[in-house]
């Protein structure tokens, strides 16, 4: 319907999503030193990455690989090249 309920919605869901993770890995958000992220059709400014970045005040190292707008099969590759940073 619009752009500010579409970031509302990503929010929610990513933002979720992420907490889980980091309570049921008991890993801090600091301690994160890589962030790859997907997205198919919602580019915006800020992007997920920054968002992601504000939200858990990761530090300024964290590696970033942000795909966009490149399908679905995009994940392949994603999980191909985050294999090969670590």
């Amino acid at each position: 319907p619009s752009m500010a309920v579409a970031r509302e919605k990503v929010e929610q869901v990513m933002f979720s999503v992420l907490d889980n993770l980091f309570a049921n890995t008991h890993v801090k958000p600091k301690h994160t030193g890589i962030l790859v992220v997907n997205r198919n059709l919602f580019n915006h400014i800020p992007s997920l990455f920054t968002m992601i970045m504000n939200c858990y005040m990761f530090w300024g190292n964290v590696k970033n690989l942000n795909f966009g707008g490149m399908g679905y099969s995009t994940s392949v590759i994603a999980l191909n090249l985050t294999k090969d940073m670590l």
